[in-house]
This record gives C-alpha cells, structure tokens and sequence, in this order.
C-alpha cells in the first residue's frame, strides 16, 4: 500500500500547487482540471477500500494464527497438568505472586517447541463481495 499512497501524495500534492493561486470559478471553469481532481479523488477512495480490506485480512490472520497456537498449546498444557498432578493452570498475568517452584512457563514452552517447532501463518482473506447494484 505504500507505493500507492506515495503516489497520492505526490499527486495530491501537483494538484495542490497548480490550483493555489487559482480562483474558485477558474477551478470549476477548468475542465481538465475537474477532471484530474476527480481521478485523484477515484483513486483516493480506492486506496481508502484497499486499506480497509488489507486490514481486515490482517485481522483475520492474527486471528487464525492465535487460533492454531492454542490448538496446538492445549494438549501441550493437558500434558504437563497430568505429569505435575495439577488441578489448575494459571495465566502468569492473572498471578501476583507464585512460588517459582510452581512455575512450569519454561516447561510448558520446550514441550511446545518439541510438539509444534512451528505454526503456519497463511495470509486470510475477506470474502468477496459482489457488486452493488
């Protein structure tokens, strides 16, 4: 997206220099210059589309991908609540304070690693939708 919004700029800009000592009515008298401001105009809304959509295909990714790491993290944590004969596993933000011997973070995370070394992230993507009509 940033080459097409350089290119806006750039052209928001050239537009802005060849109307600034213009009149009002010149402006709207000018065909050629109505329109490249409505071309601009065109392809400033496009842009505002193609950023909307890019980050909802974003959000969507993020979503997925933390989607497939707690998959992939819930038998990991079954496994090591079964070994410790634990009843309950805590967030480290939800606690104050804990014991260190308690704290199977680092456990939790080599048998992770050992399981699942990685998890794909696959770029998500909106739905299309038809034209309006």
């Amino acid at each position: 997206l940033q080459p097409t919004a350089d290119q806006l700029n750039a052209e928001g800009q050239t537009i802005e220099a060849k109307t600034a000592n213009m009149t009002p009515e010149a402006m709207r008298a000018d065909a050629a210059l109505k329109a490249e401001v409505t071309a601009y105009a065109n392809k400033a809304q496009q842009f505002s589309i193609d950023r909307q959509i890019a980050a909802g295909e974003l959000q969507l990714t993020e979503r997925k991908a933390w989607s497939d790491f707690f998959t992939a993290l819930r038998p990991v944590l079954q496994e090591v609540v079964n070994e410790r004969g634990a009843h309950i596993m805590l967030d480290r933000s939800q606690v104050t304070y804990t014991d260190p011997t308690v704290d199977v973070s680092g456990l939790v995370i080599s048998k992770l690693d050992a399981s699942t070394p990685t998890i794909s992230v696959v770029r998500q993507k909106l739905p299309t939708q038809p034209p309006a009509q």
